[in-house]
């Protein structure tokens, strides 16, 4: 059975989410697991999942690079990469201009 852990949703501004401690099984730190982003409603936007063992020091876990898309579909962009969990992980949108993104853990239980 797979769980679904939230890491953010709707964030929607040049901002970085508050950070998701990950001490609970099944996300452990140095774990292997999903990261799933979905961004929605014409993204325009430069979103990344970031991972930190500190919560001071933050390096990119999925960069899915600059997003411009104005299909409608929703979500209009979804990535899944296999990562290596750490103790902290959080969303950063480094550029944006609409649109939200959400992010989840997916891994097994």
């Amino acid at each position: 059975m797979l769980k679904k852990t939230t890491i953010a949703t709707g964030v929607n501004s040049t901002t970085a989410s508050t950070a998701v401690t990950l001490s609970t099984s099944p996300n452990l730190p140095g774990t292997t697991a999903l990261i799933l982003v979905e961004q929605f409603t014409n993204p325009t936007m430069t979103a990344v999942v970031e991972g930190s063992d500190d919560n001071s020091t933050w390096s990119a876990l999925v960069s899915p690079g600059a997003t411009n898309i104005t299909s409608g579909a929703t979500p209009a962009y979804s990535k899944m990469t296999e990562v290596t969990l750490p103790k902290y992980v959080r969303v950063n949108c480094a550029a944006y201009t609409d649109g939200t993104v959400d992010a989840y853990i997916i891994n097994g239980n």
